[in-house]
């Protein structure tokens, strides 16, 4: 990895710092003390595309911007494996993250009000720079329908269902003028450099940000990665029309994380270039009693993955991957009375020409429209809300795997999905409410082969949830969430058959099954005088034991901070149950580990800017533990931070 004098963006950072020394307005402190990780339940709102009814509050938490700052994270997924049943796994190889929520189910994400599939969710959040995001709302079951399409991403003849999204909300200005710089430097060679600034006005705002991030990583384990940032976000308004632009560009390398599995340890690999690129508008009318939305989100990607190897230094191959998105969604929302409406329509187009990344060579190109409506009632204590969805794709060009073949697709439409839900929310007494909420969502099978020589029946899912938040005090507030999902006849690769006549004919041979799976979330927080804590337990079962063995039964997070004076200490923990995990290295058991994050920040004003110095360690006990069977995790990051903002 190439290394840039960093004492050129600490002059960077000096300049943006000293930009506006004279706003003495923007250093007033308010101090206030809220739980690290919120509950949003402001009901379906008109303006907000993304908004959720009130009977889904408890689905989805809310990281805030002081949250972020508190841990310190060297990526996003640092902070979320401290929301609520959320599991991260690492690893080497071309995808080295997946976000995990509710046992084996990934998660789709949303960026400004614009989705983003779960089969390039890895890599937008791989560069997506920290320091541009102002909150993260974690929503963990789709039920509500209005987020995103039901086949989260490309599931190829299978398809696939959604478990939830992440709904990211990047920084708008709050003052005229504002900024900020920030400089990290932190164990095995990491040093990040931030600067950022913007501003709002009576039509329009804009805010710029410029990131540098490197580090050296594990050399044994290549680890190592350099990337530099541009984001920009900005907007105009007039009347009861407006218009916001968002995108970033990104170009980098990273080393793939090297496995102490034999049989892969010998992979010495890196993407040298990545070149990311990602742009989302939204133009919106306010008709007053109404919202109008139109956007659009387009991203595209062009990574070289240069294959080497540590025992043989000759050894080289040189492996291209493209990828690019486009989705367009108009949507509109209105108020009736006590009812609040909502419907919209998308189209989502994904093409990778040189292959998905696990699957070189073999083009895929897909298409999936999709259309719901959305209603919630809510008079005093009570809300009701249903939905309907249905999304249907189409397989313009792709492939089924056969053991290690694979069968060209072209021109397959698959069957639409179809899914509907209701959610109720009663809020009983001031401090404590009832909800639930229930989803049903059906789909034919496709035509294909099957062991018994019968077609495949219509697979179906059923979920269900209840639970209640409370808040008999501040510093005492549970939440309790149960959770039920039943599926019934979903297919799956049961047996091959080959062709005696010919070795290299072989056809899958399909069956169906049923599982289901529970859980449970227990979440305890509050504020104690100066003193904030949020304490996650989740809990998750599968009926089928192969599907049931690969996740952790358990997950526990926790974040306390104690504020006093201009000091700030934060305490984050999060424990993983042992889970067997099967891939590329093998098979083996990985979690087991509990995890220590802290930080210590001063924040103070001098020469009318407002700072903030912090001392941080991440995996504090230095633990190798294995989120992913064969690659260790970094061991124990020390660093230390320095903030100026105005």
């Amino acid at each position: 990895m190439s290394k840039n004098p960093l004492h050129l963006l600490i002059g960077l950072t000096a300049s943006a710092a000293a930009l506006h020394a004279g706003n003495e307005a923007a250093l007033d402190a308010i101090t206030v003390h809220e739980t690290p990780i919120t509950v949003a339940s402001e009901g379906i709102e008109t303006a907000r595309p993304t908004s959720l009814p009130r009977s889904a509050a408890d689905l989805e938490e809310v990281i805030t911007r002081d949250t972020i700052e508190a841990l310190n994270p060297s990526d996003i997924y640092d902070v979320l494996q401290y929301a609520s049943s959320v599991f991260i796994q690492r690893q080497g190889r071309k995808a080295p993250a997946f976000v995990k929520v509710r046992g084996n189910r990934a998660l789709g994400i949303i960026i400004d009000g614009v989705y983003i599939p779960a089969a390039v969710t890895s890599r937008i959040l791989a560069v997506l720079p920290v320091e541009a995001i102002e909150r993260i709302r974690v929503v963990r079951d789709s039920a509500t329908l209005n987020l995103g399409p039901l086949p989260n991403g490309t599931g190829g003849l299978l398809g696939g269902d959604d478990a939830g999204y992440l709904v990211i909300e990047t920084r708008n200005p709050g003052a005229p003028l504002e900024g900020l710089a920030a400089v990290q430097v932190e164990s095995f060679g990491r040093e990040h450099v931030t600067a950022m600034a913007g501003g709002i006005g009576e039509y329009g705002y804009l805010n710029l940000l410029v990131d540098y991030d490197r580090s050296d990583g594990e050399p044994d384990e290549t680890t190592g990665f350099e990337k530099t940032t541009l984001y920009a976000k900005g907007g105009l308004f007039y009347d009861a029309w407006s218009l916001d632009l968002q995108g970033f560009v990104t170009r980098g390398s990273k080393e793939l994380q090297r496995s102490t599995t034999p049989g892969v340890s010998d992979a010495k690999w890196e993407y040298d270039p990545i070149k990311i690129g990602e742009f989302s508008a939204k133009a919106s009318y306010d008709w007053g009693q109404g919202v109008t939305s139109l956007s659009y989100a387009r991203s595209d990607l062009r990574m070289e993955l240069q294959q080497r190897s540590w025992s043989n230094p000759d050894a080289y191959t040189l492996e291209v991957q493209e990828e690019n998105f486009s989705d367009l969604r108009l949507d509109h929302a209105h108020r009736l009375g006590e009812h609040t409406l909502r419907t919209g329509v998308e189209g989502i187009w994904w093409h990778t020409p040189t292959g998905e990344y696990f699957y070189t060579g073999w083009e895929k190109k897909e298409r999936t429209a999709g259309a719901f409506v959305q209603d919630e009632w809510h008079r005093g204590r009570l809300s009701l809300d249903g939905g309907v969805r249905v999304d249907k794709t189409w397989i313009d060009k792709g492939y089924e795997q056969v053991g290690s073949q694979k069968v060209l697709i072209e021109d397959e439409a698959m069957e639409p999905v179809a899914a509907a839900a209701i959610g109720a929310r009663w809020q009983a007494a001031p401090s404590f409410a009832l909800y639930t909420r229930a989803r049903a969502s059906t789909q034919n099978a496709p035509e294909v082969e099957t062991v018994d020589g019968v077609s495949l029946s219509a697979s179906s899912r059923l979920g269900a949830e209840a639970g209640f938040d409370a808040a008999p005090a501040p510093w005492f507030k549970p939440r309790l969430s149960l959770y039920f999902l039943d599926v019934r006849d979903a297919p799956y690769v049961a047996a091959q058959w080959t062709n005696p006549n010919d070795p290299t004919d072989i056809v899958n041979l399909y069956g169906s099954k049923d599982w289901h799976e529970y859980g449970a979330e227990v979440t305890l927080a509050g504020v104690l005088d100066a003193l904030t804590y949020q304490l996650s337990y989740s809990y998750n079962r599968n009926n089928d034991d192969t599907l049931d063995n690969r996740i952790p039964d358990s997950t526990f997070n926790g974040i306390v901070t104690y504020t006093y004076a201009g000091l700030k200490g934060t305490v984050g923990v999060y424990y993983v149950d042992n889970f067997e995990a099967v891939n590329k290295a093998g098979t083996g058991e990985a979690g087991g580990y509990t995890n220590i994050d802290c930080s210590l920040g001063y924040d103070f004003s001098a020469m009318q800017l407002r700072h903030k110095a912090t001392l941080y360690a991440r995996n504090l006990t230095n633990d190798d533990y294995e989120s992913v069977y064969g690659f260790p995790s970094l061991g124990r990051v020390i660093g230390a931070s320095y903030r100026i903002a105005f």
